[in-house]
């Protein structure tokens, strides 16, 4: 897994991260999923969780709370 700031944006319960340009990572990380079914529909209902951080009245709402927690 990818440690550089990935796993905020995708965390392991929802993707399996792999190396760029590695083949033999990326094969090993697909057939995970294709080998573990309880697996791969744990990271699809976990992925489709994660993607309501992104949704637009979400992120403006962070905004809005990051701003006001600056104090200016």
């Amino acid at each position: 897994n990818l440690k550089n700031g990935v796993n905020y944006l995708v965390p392991d319960t929802v993707a399996i991260t792999c190396k760029p340009k590695n083949p033999k990572e990326i094969s090993r990380g697909i057939l995970r999923l294709i080998n573990n079914d309880i697996l791969y529909k744990s990271m699809a209902k976990a992925s489709k969780n994660n993607l309501k951080r992104f949704k637009h009245s979400e992120m403006i709402e962070s905004y809005k709370n990051l701003f006001n927690n600056l104090n200016f």
